[in-house]
């Protein structure tokens, strides 16, 4: 059992008057980095090679990556279980998905079998891929500007990269008041299997 990630506590949303400072460095129609995992941070996934590169993951399939912390609580619960009943629809759609957490290895893999989680998990513990992406910066920490947090995490991030390895959806939740919305990713994982172009309109902050 998972005992060392907090999934239980609601914590109140509430926005300080200081703003983020993080920046979102990949967009819609950029090209994906072609990143390289080590495998032994990798959960349910079956290979013998050392390192899985992301174009091995995609096969040449559309591919959904999600950030995912415990230190989000009950707001990373949820986030958890939209994504494990997404995923069948993903591969219904053509698709795969993956799950990147900060968390370590072990925790991770605990995390899988408390869950019976079936798609594959990355481990991030010190946020390595979160900061190449622009979605964490230790000078500028979250619980600055949003209460409620209190550890060192990475913002809510939700990608859907085309087969050509081009950016075709992005959820950037900067406040923690607009969660990824699932039909949103599945329509862009349906239009990215099929090469139709889905056109998202995004909420506008007030």
């Amino acid at each position: 059992m998972v005992t060392t990630l907090n999934w239980d506590v609601i914590f109140p949303i509430k926005t300080y008057n200081n703003q983020h400072q993080l920046k979102n460095t990949i967009t819609v129609g950029n090209k994906f980095p072609n990143l390289t995992f080590d495998t032994t941070q990798l959960v349910n996934i079956d290979t013998n090679q050392a390192a899985v590169s992301l174009r091995t993951l995609m096969k040449r399939k559309p591919l959904v990556i999600s950030f995912l912390s415990g230190g989000w609580q009950e707001y990373g619960l949820q986030h958890l279980y939209k994504l494990k009943a997404s995923f069948s629809e993903i591969v219904a759609l053509g698709g795969n998905l993956l799950v990147v957490v900060q968390a370590s290895q072990a925790e991770v893999s605990d995390m899988a079998h408390y869950f019976d989680l079936p798609f594959t998990l990355l481990a991030d513990p010190k946020n390595k891929l979160a900061t190449h992406l622009g979605l964490y910066n230790s000078a500028y920490p979250i619980w600055e500007y949003v209460s409620g947090i209190s550890e060192d995490v990475n913002l809510p991030a939700t990608y859907v990269i085309a087969p050509n390895e081009k950016v075709v959806y992005t959820s950037i939740d900067y406040h923690f008041d607009k969660p990824l919305k699932a039909t949103e990713m599945l329509a862009s994982v349906f239009g990215a299997s099929r090469n139709i172009p889905v056109y998202i309109v995004k909420e506008q902050a007030a």
